[in-house]
């Protein structure tokens, strides 16, 4: 695992390269964090993926607020001045934003000579789902494989709802949703599975049945290891195009 510092227009962003193992060179995937910022259960989910022989680069998105204190995953959401905490941090990302940010990140990345960015890949979890979306949509001709996991906000009123924007996107894409998941309902699901329909894009969406928002992140307090595995063995399917 590496430290980066990489500047973007907003400041400075801390992020952590954790690169292929037993490979020179490798194909890059983004990871986008969930709300609880980033902590040693993404650490992980990063290593067990670069073990799939890819550099997996994950940026903290909160560095606008400068050093913040952690979240206690177990609590955060339920009490009020934590909940009022990361709902506001949460808040001040917008998909223009972090697209903005990973444009950054990619300029940067470009000058490794152990990244081929030929092909990369992007997953995201929680609230890092849609901005894993966001970027195949942002940057078709790079992002070849994409996943949202448990993800939320993937369909809402608002005109940069990624479901309003999928037609162009060349990745491959797959959706791990959570049957019990407040912030991706089952009418969410037919909005975006028609919006799929309609785009053309080659999409999977995996229903995980009776588990809860949050199960692939050894953290959460809803965490199933036999899902977080499951999820592992797709990502593994889906990122496997990157390195043809």
């Amino acid at each position: 695992m590496g430290n980066l510092v990489l500047s973007t227009r907003d400041g400075n962003a801390t992020g952590y390269l954790f690169r292929a193992k037993e490979q020179e060179t490798a194909p890059l995937v983004i990871m986008f964090m969930d709300a609880f910022g980033l902590r040693e259960a993404l650490f992980e989910l990063s290593e067990q993926i670069s073990a799939f022989g890819v550099s997996v680069f994950l940026p903290d998105l909160f560095y606008r607020f400068g050093e913040y204190a952690a979240f206690d995953v177990a609590t955060a959401f339920q009490v009020p001045a934590e909940r009022e905490r990361i709902m506001g941090m949460m808040g001040t990302l917008s998909i223009a934003s972090v697209m903005s940010d990973t444009r950054a990140w990619l300029e940067v990345l470009a000058d490794d000579p152990n990244l081929d960015m030929r092909k990369i890949g992007a997953v995201g979890y929680c609230m890092g789902g849609k901005f894993a979306i966001a970027s195949a949509a942002t940057f078709p001709m790079q992002l070849r494989a994409a996943a949202s996991i448990h993800g939320g906000g993937l369909v809402n009123p608002q005109p940069d709802s990624i479901h309003r924007h999928l037609s162009g996107i060349q990745a491959d894409l797959y959706f791990g949703i959570a049957t019990k998941d407040r912030s991706f309902t089952p009418e969410n699901q037919e909005e975006l599975e028609a919006a799929i329909k309609l785009s053309g894009v080659k999409a999977e969406l995996e229903v995980y049945e009776g588990y809860l928002h949050g199960f692939a992140v050894s953290d959460n307090t809803v965490y199933d290891e036999s899902a977080s595995l499951r999820h592992l063995r797709k990502l593994e399917s889906l990122f496997s195009s990157l390195k043809d």
